[in-house]
């Protein structure tokens, strides 16, 4: 794992026992999708909480360049910073990415320029925590997910705010 990366989860865990979590939000609910610029595509990466999921307040998500086999190429870059019932959108250049969370749950993703893509990033807990990086296949599904959610601060923010 990335040792900046690593000092950032340490600096999570740090702040999860001392009870004083950041607030990762910039304060916005949703209102709406955006429209991504030209020829790029906007990724909305967002956490659904429920009953059975994970208590963790933050999950870090990276991607990279997968490979034909779904295997990263060069360095893992991280992308966001997420608290609970929260949602990051990310523009980002067209291609396939592969997204991991916190705990190294990968998956492939085809992003399409001037295209809306969501993920949902969490984990559920069965007795143990199961992470996962899921497509949501339905623009209204996704929408149905977003409402109500405030929006989170960018990876930067996010990590000065982790680290105060």
């Amino acid at each position: 794992m990335n040792p900046i990366f690593r000092v950032l989860l340490c600096a999570v865990a740090t702040a999860l026992i001392a009870g004083c979590a950041a607030d990762l939000s910039t304060g916005n609910k949703f209102n709406g999708f955006r429209t991504p610029e030209a020829n790029k595509s906007l990724v909305y990466l967002l956490r659904d909480e429920g009953v059975m999921t994970t208590k963790l307040a933050y999950i870090g998500v990276q991607s990279a360049t997968p490979n034909d086999k779904g295997e990263a190429i060069g360095q893992w870059e991280k992308r966001a910073l997420i608290g609970k019932d929260m949602f990051v959108p990310l523009e980002l250049e067209p291609g396939k990415y592969l997204f991991r969370n916190t705990k190294q749950t990968d998956g492939v993703i085809e992003l399409k320029p001037n295209e809306v893509t969501c993920l949902d990033v969490g984990g559920k807990y069965r007795g143990i925590t199961l992470f996962s990086v899921d497509l949501i296949e339905s623009r209204e599904e996704c929408l149905k997910i977003l409402q109500g959610k405030y929006e989170g601060v960018q990876l930067a923010e996010a990590q000065k705010r982790v680290n105060q």
